[in-house]
């Protein structure tokens, strides 16, 4: 946490991440700004985190100097696991250049714990320096080969060709089935339906203003939850699947039959993964080609019969969110993961295993390397699974095959960290070099786009010391798509856009991207300035975002 607080008593729960500007102690004229750093660790199973105190303010009667306590908690998400008293919590240290201060602050953490590696000792991925494509904001899940190759052609013909491209959600078998719609009806799962009649936007209303902001343990909460897992759930389960696909589960390691079908010439050719990927790289210049997943396989996991029929043993758990993330995300006491179960793997056999049959099918069609996404899904299962324990089991097994199934030719293991990570993803990443800092870009939500850029750049001061950050696609034809572009020219992080085949604006793309495809990188994470570290750029209404970085001139 950094940019912008009053004071420590607004700490929110599950912190993370802490840097410090300290008061002057010294009575020297001149004596440098102090900065500290407080880094919470995972330790013996647990996770640590950090909050206010409840005791709140307390002045020192000598000096008169007032202290903010703030507390450190512990969480394993694992009844059975003791509290052991010897665990080390959480990393201190202050220093003058605050800067130099994560760097080696991180440093040290990584080599006392072994458990992670600093960017600074990973490679990059090629692609880091390559214009790209996403297929996301384009299709969503509606995805299919015409789709793609229209994409990658339009980017082409706009003179900033695509020299990789992300196959993001929709190329996966999953259950239950989607129901039947207009393929050519593209949407987004973020737009709210016509469909939705006057009673449900009055409950909208109640939910968003009453409910969201209730306490987790005060009576409306609790007689909410209660209705959503008993009267409600079959409701939330018709709206889920309609709506999005949340509740669906990876019923199949093969791509599905969008990628499978019988072309039109005669029966003769199919239509596969792979002839589309040999179809991108030898006729339209694509370089790589990535495919999208979740950490767990899909948004709930990998179903029970898949696991049978696999020879892995799938458990199905019905989580309960701890008492901190009902605070941050109060929604996930009636998710579908809470409401209808999440099918997880919990063993480092099975999930070398399951990581196999995951990606071996993507590496013989030509897959260069992966996008693996919805990481809080195993850690965020809460109380029952052992969440940190089982985040490292998940995390080293994605890890050991992604290096050892997709290795660039510089050795960088070529994978995108997103997203929805905490730190029993963080400080788990050993060879990945790429982790989102943000949350997903939101076309159509116009008030969301300077946030998006605030978060990065000030979450850049915590991930960037582990991940290259990535700042997620856009759109270059969109309001705010100038925002976004200059925002990614300084970054120092991967180039890549969503647009819809046929909307481009070729101009603003010729800025950032070269007639070969290759971009002009920063080489750092872009970060806020020294002057607006500790400045609320969003919300007092006169300060400017300011971002360094550096070039290979120095």
């Amino acid at each position: 946490m950094a940019g912008g607080s009053d004071g420590l008593e607004e700490l929110p729960y599950d912190t993370q991440f802490l840097l410090l500007e300290l008061e002057n102690g010294s009575s020297e004229e001149g004596a440098p700004q102090q900065y500290g750093l407080v880094l919470p660790l995972l330790d013996k199973g647990f996770r640590a985190s950090l909050r206010a105190s409840t005791t709140g303010m307390q002045t020192k009667e000598d000096d008169h100097t007032t202290m903010i306590q703030v507390m450190c908690t512990a969480c394993s998400g694992e009844a059975a696991a003791q509290k052991d008293n010897d665990m080390r919590a959480v990393f201190i240290a202050v220093g003058t250049d605050p800067f130099q201060l994560l760097r080696e602050g991180f440093e040290h953490v990584a080599q006392a714990t072994g458990t992670f590696e600093t960017l600074s000792n990973k490679q990059l991925p090629p692609t880091v320096n390559q214009f790209g494509w996403c297929t996301w904001d384009a299709f969503y899940s509606s995805i299919n080969e015409a789709g793609v190759v229209e994409g990658v052609t339009s980017l082409r013909d706009a003179g900033t060709p695509a020299k990789f491209v992300i196959l993001d959600d929709g190329w996966q078998q999953v259950s239950p089935s989607k129901p039947a719609k207009d393929e050519e009806e593209i949407s987004s799962p973020n737009e709210t339906s016509d469909s939705i009649n006057w009673w449900q936007k009055l409950l909208q209303k109640f939910y968003v203003r009453h409910v969201l902001a209730a306490d987790p343990e005060s009576v409306l909460f609790r007689m909410f939850r209660w209705f959503c897992h008993s009267v409600l759930k079959a409701q939330f389960w018709k709206f889920f699947d309609t709506y999005t696909d949340f509740n669906r589960q990876l019923s199949g390691f093969a791509p599905n039959s969008k990628f499978e079908e019988l072309a039109s010439l005669g029966g003769r050719e199919k239509k596969t993964l792979k002839g589309m990927v040999s179809k991108l790289k030898e006729e339209l210049g694509v370089g790589q080609v990535w495919c999208w997943h979740a950490l767990h396989g899909y948004w709930r996991g990998v179903s029970e019969e898949l696991g049978r029929k696999s020879g892995l043993d799938v458990k199905t758990v019905h989580p309960e969110a701890s008492a901190s993330m009902l605070r941050l995300e109060p929604n996930a006491a009636w998710d579908p993961v809470s409401l209808f179960g999440v099918g997880l793997l919990t063993n480092a056999a099975d999930l070398e295993k399951f990581y196999e049959k995951l990606h071996q099918p993507l590496v013989d069609a030509g897959i260069d390397g992966v996008k693996v996404d919805i990481q809080s899904g195993v850690s965020a299962t809460g109380m029952g699974t052992g969440g940190p324990k089982l985040t490292e089991l998940y995390t080293q097994a994605m890890e050991d095959s992604v290096g050892k199934r997709f290795r660039a030719s510089n050795g960088a293991a070529n994978g995108i960290n997103c997203m929805c990570h905490s730190t029993e993803n963080l400080y788990r990443y050993k060879v990945t070099a790429v982790a989102r800092a943000s949350d997903d870009f939101f076309p159509d939500r116009p008030e969301s786009h300077t946030v998006h850029l605030i978060n990065v750049v000030y979450n850049s001061l915590f991930l960037g010391e582990i991940c290259l950050p990535d700042w997620d696609m856009f759109h270059s034809k969109h309001p705010s798509a100038g925002l976004h572009a200059a925002a990614r020219a300084i970054g120092g992080c991967p180039v890549y856009v969503s647009d819809a085949p046929g909307h481009h604006d070729a101009e603003l793309l010729r800025k950032l991207v070269l007639p070969d495809g290759s971009v002009l990188r920063a080489s750092l994470p872009g970060r806020p300035t020294r002057d607006c570290l500790f400045v609320d750029v969003g919300g007092d209404g006169k300060s400017a975002m300011k971002i360094w970085n550096q070039n290979l001139a120095g």
